[in-house]
């Protein structure tokens, strides 16, 4: 799934070659391994950008999802997926607390 490049602030890294390899590595790691599938990795990053709510980020890794054989269901349902995640967090934020009851009486 490693068709997007590691997004670096202006490239910034690339002033340091052994960190930039240690990045590459690691990018390489997460993204071409582990133990999620092509397909599960590409709708977990999907769906981070989506969180993030980057579209240049999210066209990306929608371009990346479908070449990997996401279908226009399975993009919808972590389009649905981000937004009820997003929905209850931002309910969360916005609940106002009950003062607890105390048990002693004065």
């Amino acid at each position: 799934m490693a068709t997007i490049a590691p997004a670096v602030p202006n490239r910034l890294i690339d002033l340091s070659p052994t960190i930039k390899e240690h990045y590459e590595t690691y990018f390489k790691a997460v993204f071409d391994g582990g133990v999620l599938d092509e397909k599960s990795r590409s709708a977990a990053a999907l769906a981070a950008a989506m969180a993030l709510n980057n579209q240049s980020v999210i066209r990306s890794f929608l371009t990346a999802a479908k070449q990997v054989g996401l279908t226009n269901d399975d993009l919808g349902q972590v389009a649905a997926i981000v937004d009820l995640v997003r929905t209850e967090a931002h309910q969360r934020a916005f609940e106002v607390q009950q003062p607890k009851a105390s048990k002693s009486c004065c």
